[in-house]
């Protein structure tokens, strides 16, 4: 049972909160305003607790009369409207943005000027993991995917109040974790622009390496290069057989999360038929563009994916590796995108798969390249665990210290 600290106080949000201010929906482009245009922001826009100014559209010229809040420093902007387990998501502003307007979705918040707490603190006790469970709890819709939480509701409810010098130090605390969390995102991102910009040059040969110069590429398809779908299961296979299945939940853009444990055969779904070895490419064929397209590295055997899998195999003029990056240029990307378009049901054939097409070096350059991309991939695994870390370690911090679990003593130790 958990205790509460002696000197805290509960106080319904209420106490805090005035007024909740929201904007309206506008005609907007489905794209990021930037370069201090006018952009509504989406719901998308907080985050665990985390400001996203970029999760906006661009307004219409013609709708720009309409649009009336901005986003204004020292508030909180929360999601009213999302999914039960994304609603009342939200974030505290350290900034003014005079060309970013609120949605209909999004509160904005106007504090009691009678209420002396900070704000910046107020911030974090929603984002953290208790609050939004309960505000997911209080909030409504006949709508599976989209619920509401009501103004009355949001600000009727109660939460653990430390005392206001408590407050601000717990939140200088958190906030050294999202400045870390901040700098591991930026580093992600710049080396995820490194890694774009090496892509392009590599796999076009815009950019060679000095040994290869004189040498020429070649136009190819991928079956010419690659067996689609090589190996599968017969209908006849041991019902005891077991394996661990690879299903389209399982695989995402480069990244494979296997199951903990195997299933039998005969306990198997019907899709459960391609056999997967190592260096084997998984290519999800189902909305293709959401490039959940991975390499299969470990040296694991009885690996079955879904038929909703094309595995390719590298033959001997190919290397699996430069293939895989292949798969994720822009060009075999406007291939994909072509063969989609106009389509209700997004996916491609094992065969359309295979008449892909990309330009090809000899062996040697195409290992060399892909060494180059491999190094990219693993400094930006290495960045994620980093931010993953981060974001696990505020998680516990947030937890202990926004219910009194750990204690901030006079000289901001914790204690």
């Amino acid at each position: 049972m958990k205790i509460q600290p002696e000197d805290w106080e509960i106080h319904p949000l209420s106490y805090f909160i005035e007024k909740l201010e929201s904007g309206v929906s506008v005609g907007a482009q489905d794209v990021s305003a930037g370069d201090g245009a006018p952009g509504v922001l989406k719901v998308s826009c907080v985050s665990e607790g985390v400001f996203y100014p970029g999760e906006n559209k661009r307004i219409l010229v013609s709708e720009l009369p309409r649009a009336k809040v901005t986003v204004r420093k020292g508030t909180l902007l929360i999601s009213r409207s999302n999914t039960q387990e994304l609603v009342g998501e939200s974030a505290y502003i350290n900034r003014d943005y005079p060309t970013l307007f609120l949605s209909d979705k999004i509160w904005q918040t106007t504090f009691r000027r009678d209420a002396l707490f900070d704000a910046r603190w107020l911030g974090y006790v929603l984002a953290s993991p208790n609050v939004k469970k309960r505000l997911g709890a209080i909030s409504n819709g006949t709508s599976g995917s989209m619920k509401n939480i009501s103004k009355e509701s949001f600000l009727a409810l109660e939460v653990i109040t430390p005392p206001p010098i408590e407050q601000a130090q717990i939140a200088d605390i958190l906030g050294c974790w999202d400045r870390a969390i901040e700098r591991t995102e930026k580093l992600i991102d710049a080396e995820s622009r490194l890694k774009r910009g090496l892509m392009r040059r590599l796999l076009t040969g815009e950019k060679r390496f000095a040994e290869y110069n004189e040498r020429k590429w070649k136009m190819v398809r991928l079956n010419e290069i690659c067996e689609i779908n090589r190996r599968n299961l017969s209908e006849k296979t041991d019902p005891a057989f077991k394996f661990y299945y690879l299903d389209i939940s399982t695989v995402g853009k480069g990244k494979i999360s296997p199951p903990a444990s195997k299933i039998r055969f005969k306990d198997a779904p019907s899709r459960a038929r391609r056999i997967v070895r190592r260096n084997d490419i998984l290519m999800s064929t189902v909305r293709p563009n959401l490039q959940a397209f991975a390499r299969f590295t470990d040296d694991a055997d009885n690996v079955i994916a879904s038929t909703g899998f094309a595995v390719i195999t590298a033959m001997r003029e190919a290397d699996a590796a430069f293939v895989y990056h292949c798969l994720f240029s822009s060009e075999t990307t406007r291939q994909i995108n072509a063969l989609i378009a106009g389509t209700n049901y997004p996916a491609v054939n094992p065969s359309q798969v295979g008449a892909l097409k990309l330009t090809l070096p000899q062996i040697d350059e195409q290992r060399r390249i892909a060494t180059t991309l491999n190094a990219c991939d693993r400094k930006l695994g290495l960045l994620r665990q980093e931010l993953a870390a981060l974001l696990r370690q505020k998680r516990g911090l947030m937890q202990k210290l926004l219910t009194g679990q750990i204690r901030i003593n006079l000289t901001g130790e914790v204690v």
